[in-house]
């Protein structure tokens, strides 16, 4: 759920909760119960990069199945609120029951996706060149030049972000780069470059597989318009992204205001 709470939809519509039978707060070995849903901070959970689900206001415990005897995995055991430790028994994967396969999109390995486009715009030429770092930081350089002794370039870009399955998952800010003005004006110079970066959550950033750059004309309607569909596709077709994991469907929600992007809440 985009409020943090885990539910079984299809049984009560129950929440796992983090027994507090005496109201002592925080107790590690506690355990972990299903409960009617009050989004309290026992109820909150965060769906960790490294697999493990936390309870970020309860003492940052982490749901651990229990091991008391070391005897490794038991159909049956337990599952209790235990302090982090990175085990193999506190480490999940969210199914992907919805879809019928039964697991996620699996992330991609290499450490940046990178893109780049240049258009000729009549007397010069523009683009860009977009670097997505799987921390979430994107980079785009964006060049304009005026090849044109009167004529000025006046270019703006955006980046958008896609699956290996060809789903958009995010779209940029757009950014106009500094006019380039005809090498007759004194002005201004006839070439430009302008770096601009943007953060992508790191739970989106890591299942990006391809970037596309969009380059156009400063002030165009149409460019502006090709944006805005964009953007009205994501928001029109996430509440599919099943086989994403839920932090990445939750940053979706995020970047779009739009909570039914995210299936499970």
């Amino acid at each position: 759920m985009n409020d943090g709470t885990i539910r079984a939809p299809q049984w009560g519509g129950l929440c796992l909760d983090i027994a507090n039978p005496e109201g002592r707060g925080p107790q590690s070995g506690a355990p972990v119960i299903a409960y009617q849903c009050h989004g309290g901070p026992n109820q909150l959970f965060r769906v960790m990069n490294d697999g493990t689900i936390r309870a970020p206001q309860w003492g940052g415990l982490c749901l651990d199945i229990a091991n008391p005897e070391g005897r490794g995995p038991q159909s049956g055991a337990s599952v209790i609120a235990y302090q982090c430790h990175g085990g193999p028994n506190q480490r999940w994967q969210l199914g992907a029951a919805d879809t019928g396969r039964g697991t996620f999109l699996p992330p991609e390995t290499s450490p940046q996706v990178k893109a780049e486009k240049y258009l000729n715009m009549g007397g010069g030429w523009g683009g860009a060149t977009a670097t997505l770092n799987r921390d979430g930081y994107l980079v785009i350089e964006g060049r304009a030049v005026s090849d044109s002794a009167t004529t000025a370039t006046r270019t703006s870009v955006f980046v958008v972000g896609l699956d290996r399955r060809g789903r958009t998952l995010f779209v940029s800010k757009k950014y106009d780069i500094k006019t380039a003005c005809g090498r007759w004006d004194p002005t201004c110079p006839s070439e430009r470059v302008d770096t601009f970066t943007e953060r992508i959550e790191p739970e989106l950033a890591r299942y990006v597989a391809q970037l596309n750059v969009y380059v156009g004309e400063h002030g165009s309607t149409g460019f502006q318009a090709s944006l805005e569909r964009i953007k009205e596709n994501i928001r029109a077709t996430c509440s599919s992204y099943e086989d994403l994991p839920v932090a990445a469907r939750a940053a979706i929600a995020r970047l779009t205001g739009v909570p039914g992007c995210n299936p499970g809440r």
